[in-house]
């Protein structure tokens, strides 16, 4: 009789026992990349380092708006006809600035003076290429007073 070796006769097959072993093993793995992750990982982006600061800031803002709001003499802030300028109108004295902020695109905000001292209607022109959707803020002065406006601002195509 000849003597029979393992690797000729014996056949290793895949089945469930493996799979169920296989799975338990990615899991584990899977686990081990969170933890590892999770301690190794950068900060988190949320994490400020001055967070007393910044809510001061934030609740002097909500202040002004709420200030804003209450006010019986606001600025407001239209396209023009030819959508070439905006039209900022309001009581005279007014001294600021409207900033325009591109929510998809943060290099293409823009900041133009508005001087409001002389007149009641400011018109600034706004560059080329300006079309679509932007959030406003208006931030001003009259009388010692600051005041602080937020929106939305749609700019038609030039036509």
């Amino acid at each position: 009789m000849t003597p029979v070796t393992p690797s000729s006769s014996v056949r290793l097959r895949f089945h469930w026992g493996h799979g169920v072993v296989l799975a338990f093993v990615a899991w584990v793995s899977l686990m081990l990349s969170f933890l590892a992750s999770a301690i190794f990982g950068g900060t988190d982006s949320l994490q400020d380092d001055r967070p007393y600061e910044r809510g001061l800031a934030y609740e002097q803002r909500l202040t002004l708006l709420r200030h804003t709001q209450g006010a019986s003499d606001k600025l407001s802030v239209r396209v023009s006809a030819d959508h070439a300028a905006l039209t900022v109108s309001g009581p005279s004295g007014a001294v600021g600035q409207l900033r325009l902020m591109r929510p998809g695109n943060a290099s293409r905000d823009l900041r133009l003076a508005v001087d409001l001292s002389a007149d009641t209607v400011a018109i600034l022109s706004i560059p080329e290429g300006t079309s679509g959707h932007w959030r406003m803020e208006l931030s001003y002065t009259r009388a010692g007073q600051e005041y602080l406006t937020e929106g939305e601002l749609f700019i038609p195509a030039k036509l």
